[in-house]
C-alpha cells in the first residue's frame, strides 16, 4: 500500500509548489494537500509524514502540529514545520515537532527529504538511528536548555540559512540530498560512542553558502564537561563542493541576462517557495492595488510599470518569472510592448499574459498574433489569475519527462517562438528552422515525432517539405501540421494530397495548437504501440485485444472456445549442449537468426507464431473461413517442411538440426491468466501435448505428424516409417509417420 503524505499550506501556489517537488517520487506516495489545521489534526492515524506551514487558514501551523502530537501516545509519524521566518523554529522544536524546514530550498532537497523521512519512520530502533539510547526527554525543560545553548554554540548560524533542524534522536541517515554526507554521519555515531561523558543530544542545523548545500554538522557539547575538554574535540564536518560561479553570477557586458544566463541560473539557483516574480504593467493604480495584494498573498513578488515603455525599463534591470500586460495604456500599448518583448532574444521566452477589459474575437487573436500566451478579461478572479501563474511559471519543463520531440518550421521569428513557448510548457522538447530546406535537413538529422510548418516559406514551401518528408522511408509516417492563412478547400486539397495530417488556420490560440498536437501525437504513439507489439504478441492474441479495445468484447471476459486447430512445435536437437559451448551474446544472436529463418517459412504457409519457448517454436494453423481443415493441416505439414529447407539452405546448416511434430484435432482456445493482471491468448488440450511430443520422438532433421494430420493429408504427402509409438501421458499408443515430400494440391 502506497504511503501517505499531507501538505497543509496556507495558500494554493506554496501547497502545490511542494506537492510538485514531492511527486518527483512519483508513484511511491499518496499525496493530499490542505490548507486547514482542523485537516491536519483528523489526519492522525492515516497519514505516514506531514508537512506543515506556519500559518494555516483557521490556525496556526505550530498549534495544528501540537495538536496533531498530542493524539499520540507512542510511536508519532514525522511532522515536519516549515516556514520563512527561522525564529520559530526554537519554539517549534521544543513542543514536539519533529523537523523543521527553512524557506526557500531547493527541490530536489523536499523530494529527498520525504524518501528519508519514509525509510527513517519504518526503521526506527534500529542501526538507522544515530543515537539509539535518549537519555534526556526531548520535551523535558533540562533538554530544552540545553538544546539552546547549543544553538548558541553552534558557528553555523542554525537556521538562518535555508535547511532543516531537527529533534534529538531523529535524525535520517543521509537526510541532505547535495552531498554524499555518509563519512560525516560516520563520525557522529564514533563520537557519540566513544565519548560516553557526553549527554547524547544533537543539533543538527544545515547552513547554506549561496545556496551551495550544507556547510557542517556539529554535535552540541555537554554543558557539564570541562571546557578544557570541549575545546579539545573537532567538529565533524564536511566542507561543501565549490560550485563554478554560474553565468548568472558572472558580470556581463549587457544588462540583460541572455536566455541561457537564464536558463542555466533558474537551473543553478531555483529553490522551491522562492518567490515567482511578475511584471504587472497597467496604467491603473487600481489594478496595481488589488492585483498585487492577490500575488503578494500568493507569494509572487510583484514588479511595477504604468505602461509598455516603463515596462521595457523594468525588463532591462530585471528578467521575471511572467508578465501581465494591460492593452490600452499611454506610450506603448500591450500589443506594441508584447511584440518588442517576444523579438527580443533575451526576453522572449518569459511567458506574457494579456490582462484587459478588452474581450472581442478580433483583441484575442492580435493578442496571439504579438506573441502573447494567454489572455484574460478584466475583472478576472483571483483563483482563476493563481491558477493561470500556476500553469505557467510554476510547471518547470526541466523537471518534468521529457516528452516528444516536435520540429517547428516558420520564417516568422514571433510565430516560431509563440509555439515553442506553448509547447514547451507541455513538456515538449522543440527543434525551431526558418523554412522549408533549413527544416528537411533538421528532420533528416534529428528524426522528430512531428512537424509542424508554416505554408508560405522562402526556398521551400510547408507543401514541397512535406513531399519531401514523404519520400523518405524514416520520415514517411512523421505527422504534419501545416499553419496557412488561406484556408480554401482547394488549398486542404492539395496539403492532403501532399501528405499533410492537419490543418490550422492563421491566426491560433496557442491552447488549439496544443490540442492538434496532443492528438496526433497521441494516435502516432498507439500506432508505434502496436507495430512493436506485433512483435511480442500472437495475431490472434492482438485480434481478440483489439476488438475488446473496441468495445465489442468486455475488456474483462475471459474468452474459451472448442477449435479445430493443426498444432506444430519444432525445436533444436542438442540445445542444452550447444548454450554451454558458446558464449551467451553469440548464442542469443545465432539462436534470433535461427528463428529468423523458421518464422518466415511458417508465415508463407499462413501460420499463427503462438510462442517461442527457448529454442521451442509453438505454431498453430487453425480452420476458419479462409481454410478449411485439410487445408489447415496441409499448411501445417508444408511449413514444417519448409523450415526443413530453410534450414538445409542457409549458413546455419551446420551448427543447427531440427526436428518438428504435428497433430490435428479439437482444442480449447481462450485466455489462459490472470482476468486481473496478466493473460495470454493461446490454445490447451490432450491434442496440443500429443504435437509436442510428437517431436521430442521426432528424428533430426525430420518432419512426424500423427495419424489424425495424414488422415486430413493423405493425398498431399509422402510419407514412410508408419509406426505406433508410446508417448508420454497417453495410456495407448499412438500411430505416426514420418513426411519425406510434399505432392501438393
Amino acid at each position: 500500500m502506497k504511503k501517505k503524505i499531507l501538505i497543509a499550506a496556507g495558500n494554493d501556489l506554496h501547497s502545490r509548489m511542494l506537492a510538485r517537488a514531492v511527486s518527483k517520487a512519483a508513484g511511491l506516495y499518496n499525496t493530499v494537500t490542505t490548507n486547514t489545521g482542523a485537516t491536519v489534526i483528523s489526519s492522525a492515524g492515516i497519514v505516514d509524514l506531514f508537512f506543515v506551514q506556519d500559518e494555516l487558514v483557521d490556525m496556526t501551523g505550530l498549534e495544528a502540529c501540537t495538536r496533531l502530537l498530542a493524539k499520540f501516545s507512542e510511536e508519532q509519524p514525522p511532522v515536519i514545520l516549515f516556514s520563512y521566518r527561522s525564529d520559530i523554529a526554537d519554539s517549534a522544536l521544543k513542543q514536539g515537532v519533529t523537523g523543521f524546514l527553512k524557506l526557500p530550498c531547493r527541490p530536489s532537497t523536499i523530494s529527498e527529504l520525504a524518501d528519508k523521512w519514509m525509510a527513517w519512520s519504518s526503521k526506527r530502533g534500529k542501526s538507522h538511528v544515530i543515537l539509539e539510547q535518549e537519555t534526556v526527554s526531548p520535551s523535558s525543560p533540562s533538554e530544552a536548555a540545553k538544546l539552546t545553548t547549543a544553538e548558541k554554540n553552534n558557528p553555523s548560524g542554525g537556521v538562518e540559512k535555508s535547511g532543516e533542524l531537527l529533534r534529538p534522536n531523529t535524525l535520517p541517515d543521509q537526510l541532505t540530498a547535495d552531498l554524499a554526507l555518509e563519512p560525516a554521519v560516520e563520525g557522529l555515531r564514533e563520537v557519540a560512542q566513544t565519548e560516553s561523558s557526553i549527554q547524547p543530544v544533537l543539533n543538527v542545523a544545515t547552513k547554506y553558502e549561496d545556496n551551495s548545500g550544507p556547510a557542517s554538522f556539529e554535535v552540541a557539547p555537554d554543558q557539564n564537561q570541562p571546557p578544557d575538554e570541549q575545546s579539545n574535540r573537532e567538529p565533524v564536518s564536511i566542507q561543501p563542493k565549490k560550485k563554478e560561479e554560474s553565468l548568472s553570477q558572472k558580470k556581463s557586458s549587457s544588462p540583460l541576462k541572455t536566455v541561457e544566463e537564464k536558463a542555466l541560473a533558474t537551473e543553478d539557483e531555483a529553490k522551491l517557495g522562492e518567490k515567482t516574480t511578475v511584471l504587472l504593467i497597467d496604467d491603473s493604480k487600481l489594478i496595481h492595488a488589488t492585483i498585487g495584494k492577490v500575488l503578494e498573498e500568493n507569494g509572487v513578488e510583484t514588479i511595477h510599470a504604468m505602461d509598455g515603455l516603463e515596462g521595457l525599463q523594468q525588463l532591462s534591470e530585471r528578467i521575471p518569472d511572467l508578465i501581465i500586460c494591460d492593452i490600452d495604456m499611454p506610450n506603448m500599448n500591450g500589443f506594441e510592448f508584447c511584440a518588442k518583448a517576444k523579438e527580443s532574444a533575451v526576453t522572449q521566452e518569459v511567458p506574457i499574459i494579456i490582462l484587459s477589459a478588452r474581450g472581442s474575437g478580433i483583441d484575442i487573436d492580435k493578442g496571439f498574433d504579438v506573441g502573447a500566451n494567454d489572455f484574460l478579461t478584466k475583472p478576472v478572479h483571483a483563483e482563476e489569475l493563481i491558477s493561470r501563474i500556476d500553469q505557467m511559471v510554476v510547471k518547470n519543463a526541466a523537471d518534468q519527462d521529457k516528452r516528444e520531440t516536435i520540429l517547428v518550421v516558420d520564417d516568422s521569428l514571433l510565430i516560431r517562438n509563440m509555439m515553442k513557448q506553448g509547447l514547451s510548457q507541455q513538456g515538449f522538447e522543440i527543434i525551431l528552422g526558418e523554412d522549408g530546406k533549413e527544416g528537411l535537413q533538421l528532420a533528416i538529422n534529428h528524426h522528430p515525432d512531428l512537424v509542424i510548418t508554416d505554408f508560405e516559406m522562402p526556398q521551400m514551401n510547408g507543401r514541397e517539405l512535406t513531399r519531401e518528408l514523404r519520400e523518405r522511408e524514416d520520415l514517411a509516417d512523421t505527422p504534419v501540421i501545416m499553419l496557412t492563412a488561406a484556408d480554401s478547400v482547394v488549398d486542404r486539397a492539395k496539403g492532403e494530397h501532399a501528405g499533410v495530417s492537419a490543418f490550422l488556420s492563421k491566426p491560433f490560440q496557442p491552447e488549439k495548437l496544443v490540442v492538434i498536437v496532443e492528438k496526433l501525437v497521441a494516435e502516432r504513439r498507439l500506432i508505434r504501440e502496436r507495430q512493436v507489439l506485433k512483435h511480442y504478441v500472437s495475431e490472434s492474441a492482438l485480434s481478440v485485444a483489439a476488438a475488446a479495445a473496441d468495445g465489442k468484447e468486455s475488456i474483462e471476459m475471459m474468452r474459451a472456445k472448442n477449435s479445430f486447430v493443426s498444432i506444430l512445435f519444432s525445436d533444436i536437437v542438442g540445445f542444452t549442449p550447444l548454450t554451454e559451448a558458446i558464449e551467451p551474446e553469440k548464442l542469443l544472436g545465432l539462436l534470433n537468426e535461427y528463428f529468423d529463418y523458421m518464422t518466415k517459412a511458417l508465415k508463407g504457409h499462413n501460420a499463427t507464431i503462438d510462442k517461442f519457448i527457448g529454442d521451442a517454436i509453438m505454431a498453430l494453423f487453425p480452420e476458419n473461413k479462409q481454410r478449411d481443415k485439410t487445408r489447415a493441416a496441409y499448411d501445417a505439414v508444408a511449413g514444417g517442411f519448409s523450415m526443413l529447407s530453410a534450414l538445409k539452405s542457409s549458413h546455419l546448416s551446420d551448427d543447427i538440426r531440427i526436428r518438428v511434430g504435428i497433430n490435428s484435432g479439437y482444442v480449447i482456445m481462450g485466455d489462459i491468466g490472470s482476468r486481473l493482471y496478466r493473460r495470454d491468448y493461446t490454445v490447451i488440450g490432450d491434442n496440443v501435448n500429443i504435437a509436442a511430443r510428437l517431436e521430442s520422438s521426432a528424428d533430426a532433421n525430420s518432419v512426424l505428424i500423427s495419424d489424425d494430420t495424414y488422415n486430413l493429408v493423405k493425398d498431399l504427402v509422402a510419407v514412410e516409417d508408419s509406426k505406433e509409438i508410446q508417448v508420454k501421458g497417453k495410456s495407448g499408443s499412438i500411430l505416426t509417420h514420418k513426411v519425406v515430400d510434399i505432392i501438393g494440391p
